[in-house]
């Protein structure tokens, strides 16, 4: 009877839903487009849920949003030590290194990303389209600025996520071409 009082009173520490007034709040802001006070709701919340890793990805996105990227890349990082395959937290950081304009930690994150999904069938199709999002806008600006060997492990990498992408596959060939890799650029 005690475990099950005691899994009962995790379970409602974890997942606390609509019950804690200050995520609905924290909630509340952010539909409203009032992204510093809705970091300020889910920071509290944490307080109360530090187990609670979608509040700490929420925390993040409010501190993105708010301009305060530091804090927003403290936020996500701690959300993946605490769940390493949380997909969502690895692509608000990249979104934090491009909100940056850091196209070469952008660029060297979403490749470690992707070297590390493991099986693709296990996520899901949402957060897929998301990272494959991501990856094209890093890899548009790296080739519109004419970084055409950063921007070709981006095109290949999105080849690997979506194999059926053709748009993707004619950019990575155009990349290998104009990088000088010539015979690469064919069997692409």
């Amino acid at each position: 009877m005690l475990s099950w009082l005691k899994r009962i009173a995790s379970n409602q520490l974890r997942f606390p839903g609509k019950a804690s007034p200050l995520v609905k709040a924290a909630d509340q802001f952010r539909d409203k487009g009032d992204f510093a006070r809705a970091a300020e709701k889910y920071a509290a919340a944490l307080e109360s849920y530090p187990d609670r890793h979608d509040l700490r990805v929420q925390l993040g996105n409010m501190l993105k949003d708010s301009g305060r990227f530091d804090d927003a890349e403290a936020s996500y990082r701690q959300a993946i030590q605490a769940q390493p395959d949380n997909l969502d937290a690895r692509i608000q950081l990249g979104r934090v290194y491009i909100l940056r304009a850091d196209d070469a930690s952008a660029q060297a994150y979403f490749l470690d990303v992707v070297d590390n999904l493991g099986d693709l069938s296990s996520i899901g199709s949402q957060s897929l389209r998301d990272l494959t999002g991501e990856l094209w806008h890093v890899a548009d600006r790296l080739r519109d600025a004419g970084s055409f060997k950063a921007a070709e492990p981006i095109y290949r990498a999105i080849s690997k996520i979506a194999p059926t992408e053709d748009a993707a596959i004619l950019q990575h060939g155009n990349m290998l071409k104009d990088i000088g890799e010539f015979e690469k650029a064919i069997d692409a």
